[in-house]
């Protein structure tokens, strides 16, 4: 819901102004964390128990990867047709347009998380820690989130930047999925907080003209990615 919600604004190209409207704009603009987490949760409980490499990744090329270069193609066809992809190296700005999706809505998830499912074998390894071990990497990888924000679509670096941006809340479903319990009595106890600590960040962003997510170029500083925060 929040990611169809996100590209709602996108192609209605409507821009919120008030409170209650940025407030709800930056809400639904955090939909990826979500996915993410959903995503690494799925992946500890379906695949995890039998993992075998080549089977994971070969369900993945034909369920995500063949249709997202199919869809593409199709999209690259009416990019040239229309002259959208004129000026400079053609072969360049076609690798780039299957590698980033950047000419397509959302199309940048899809090589994004093939390299997720490429790196699953780290991911397996991650699993296998133990719990103090998964909190002080997600910690110490939401820490560099914090720092390098998401990647500017069109930048050299775009992929590798959103793989390190992202990755902390696949890591975080992985660890949730092997410590339910715990997680639930934790989140039963600090609940209160967490709400308070939500609405006083929405709020920050408000008053900080916060308006969607950040986006740099990796290697510049612009401060701390509030967004993620949230």
């Amino acid at each position: 819901m929040f990611i169809v919600s996100s590209h709602c604004y996108l192609i209605s190209d409507i821009s919120p102004s008030n409170f209650i409207e940025i407030c709800w704009y930056n809400f639904n603009k955090g939909g990826t964390y979500f996915f993410l987490f959903i995503s690494g949760f799925l992946f500890s409980k379906v695949y995890t128990p039998d993992f075998s490499y080549f089977s994971f990744l070969s369900k993945k090329i034909r369920a995500v990867l063949t249709p997202y270069l199919a869809l593409s193609a199709v999209a690259l066809f009416f990019f040239l047709y229309q002259g959208n992809l004129e000026g400079g190296d053609l072969m360049s700005k076609i690798f780039s347009h299957f590698l980033t999706g950047n000419k397509l809505i959302g199309g940048w998830y899809i090589p994004f998380i093939m390299l997720i499912f490429f790196l699953s074998p780290i991911f397996i390894l991650f699993e296998r820690l133990n719990l103090y071990t998964q909190i002080v990497l997600i910690i110490l990888s939401l820490a560099c989130s914090l720092l390098i924000h998401a990647g500017k679509q069109g930048d050299n670096m775009f992929l590798i930047q959103n793989l390190i941006y992202y990755s902390p809340f696949f890591l975080i479903g992985i660890s949730v999925a092997n410590h339910e319990e715990k997680t639930l009595k934790l989140l039963n106890s600090i609940l209160p907080y967490l709400i308070i600590m939500f609405f006083v960040i929405l709020y920050i962003q408000y008053k900080a003209n916060v308006i969607g997510n950040y986006r740099k170029s990796i290697f510049s500083f612009q401060g701390i990615d509030i967004m993620l925060l949230n």
